[in-house]
């Protein structure tokens, strides 16, 4: 065996034995003594022992922890912390391998992850593309990431040389879930492309259009919350984030599975599937370790569990299971009291008419199975409740501190409807061109996504650059709608730079993605955005309050961007 593979051996099984060691010290409430106990009596059968939970554990045959017992621990934690340093210090010499320009990566920036998630992304990425150009790299602890900064290659990755880089992630566990991975946002290659062609059709202009009036009724709700609270208030301040996010939840809810919500009802405990929603995006210290852990040690990551993000994909893959059965039980489906609304079109009938075995799916590559049905189910769920809010938040905001810009949009919304108090699909996608260009302006400012990923299925060389197979492309679209080199005055709201979208450029802007792999539910997005804010800045009017921050607004990067600060803002009825 060479020197490279016993070190590699060698580090692989000292890393087992600590994420399985402190697996059953949580498991079994072993306390640190008998954790020493079970590495000096059985050493030799560590990772058989620590990787199988029926094997029995007793105390009694345990005896009684010695001083050479200690020193041996201690040597051996002491081996196992020297060998993980050895191999994350050769992992950290890919880049340079590869002759990929990068800041030098440290421990305590856990490579630069550190300088990934928080506040000021995008200000990092658009200081390394003017210090090292447009291709860059950095780790995320030992994997390691090719930045593309240059719209020429961004073009070729997500364009024209696709097939070369179908997938988006290297390891689609990195997202934390695996109930997600079979939906067409973690989903790879000819699994991707078959899912993508059934689920198209449910977004097409006639779909959307059968599905507008249940995004108003959500939005009425909405209203009807804003005009309770100013009847007792008259001006009333509101978290935009959380009024947008129930919102969001109601929309989706409603369109996807046909069942009300109506989470703006503050009288009503918070409804559960709000409460997982929220919390599955929620990035507390244990969920940012796993993740990271899955990125710096993929070999054995995927033995770390899932955690709480798991347990709330969970939930909603039962919830999904459940309207799923009803939805295939027969004619009698409709006529159950508690779906009511079982005779309108939602994304979920859109999908069961795409339902086939999977023999079928095997011998005819059509058709979506069951587990998929629920995969894209939760997909649809989750990326149309935090990121269309998050959206909704930036507009709001810009609009509170432009107020000639607000004033113009309400005048062209009255323009528009008139006396008419219906808001209609073919009106907001027709004949209100500056929603538009007030919408895609906020998107560059503030992308709900700060970057996207892809991952090269084998050697390329693109303008002479080479990416080697299975390296991690991260495409920094939030940066590359901020720089200066791009944009004029990049800081600045400018709602009349959106008004030809034709000269705009994909690559450069792309709050959606492009390319094959853009989101399947941008369309979905836009609408409801234009809907609620049609109906709202018919009514009301946005402005700041002294506690709100002034702009730009300080973003900070998680599964989604969102502001550092809570966006409180005030909501004026116009006269």
């Amino acid at each position: 065996m060479s020197v490279m593979a016993m070190y590699c051996f060698s580090s692989a099984l000292c890393l087992s034995f600590v994420v399985y060691g402190c697996r059953l010290l949580v498991k079994y409430d072993i306390a640190v003594a008998d954790f020493m106990l079970i590495s000096h009596h059985f050493s030799f059968q560590v990772f058989e022992i620590l990787t199988d939970y029926r094997y029995p554990i007793s105390r009694k045959h345990w005896r009684p922890i010695s001083s050479h017992m200690i020193s041996e621990t201690a040597l051996l934690i002491c081996l196992t912390v020297t060998l993980i340093y050895l191999y994350i210090r050769q992992q950290w010499t890919a880049l340079s391998k590869w002759g990929i320009p990068h800041e030098p990566p440290s421990f305590r920036k856990f490579g630069h992850a550190a300088l990934l998630y928080g506040r000021n992304v995008i200000d990092y990425e658009l200081r390394c593309k003017k210090k090292f150009g447009n291709v860059w790299g950095l780790y995320m602890m030992t994997s390691p990431f090719v930045v593309i900064h240059d719209p020429e290659i961004i073009r070729r990755v997500m364009v024209t040389d696709f097939s070369e880089f179908p997938n988006r992630f290297r390891n689609p566990r990195y997202f934390g879930a695996k109930d997600v991975e079979n939906g067409v946002f973690l989903s790879r290659e000819r699994q991707w492309k078959r899912m993508r062609s059934a689920l198209s059709p449910t977004f097409s202009n006639a779909k959307l259009r059968s599905m507008s009036g249940i995004m108003n009724n959500c939005i009425g709700n909405t209203i009807l919350r804003i005009k309770r609270l100013v009847e007792d208030r008259h001006i009333i301040v509101v978290d935009v984030k959380d009024l947008f996010n129930r919102l969001s939840l109601d929309v989706i809810c409603s369109t996807a599975f046909s069942i009300d919500v109506n989470s703006q009802d503050e009288s009503l405990p918070e409804p559960e599937m709000a409460r997982r929603a929220r919390m599955f995006f929620e990035n507390n210290f244990v969920q940012r370790f796993r993740i990271f852990f899955k990125f710096s040690f993929p070999a054995i990551g995927r033995y770390i569990g899932e955690g709480s993000r798991q347990k709330h994909a969970s939930y909603f893959t039962a919830v999904c299971r459940k309207f799923l059965a009803a939805r295939t039980a027969g004619p009698s489906f409709k006529e159950k009291e508690d779906y009511p609304h079982a005779s309108r079109f939602d994304i979920m009938e859109g999908m069961v008419k795409c339902r086939k075995t999977p023999e079928e799916i095997e011998q005819h590559q059509k058709g979506l199975s069951d587990s998929e049905i629920s995969a894209n189910a939760i997909t649809m769920l989750l990326a149309g409740y935090d990121t269309t809010a998050v959206a909704m938040t930036y507009l709001a905001y810009n609009l509170a501190f432009h107020s000639d810009i607000q004033n113009k949009l309400q005048a062209d919304i009255d323009e528009a409807f008139g006396g008419v108090n219906e808001i209609d699909f073919d009106t907001v996608n027709m004949k209100l061109k500056y929603l538009d260009m007030c919408i895609h302006e906020s998107l560059r400012m503030y992308c709900p996504a700060a970057n996207t990923i892809r991952c090269a299925s084998r050697e390329v060389t693109i303008n002479g650059l080479r990416i080697p197979k299975g390296v991690d492309i991260r495409i920094p679209i939030a940066a590359l709608c901020r720089d200066p080199d791009l944009w004029e005055d990049p800081l600045v709201y400018k709602p009349e730079r959106m008004r030809n979208m034709q000269d705009i450029d994909p690559v450069i802007y792309q709050p959606f993605g492009t390319g094959p792999r853009n989101c399947i539910g941008f369309k979905f997005a836009l609408l409801e955005i234009k809907l609620a804010f049609c109906t709202i800045l018919r009514n009301y009017s946005f402005a700041p309050t002294d506690k709100t921050p002034t702009p730009p607004l300080i973003l900070k990067q998680m599964t989604t961007t969102s502001p550092v600060e809570n966006v409180e803002l005030k909501i004026i009825p116009r006269r």
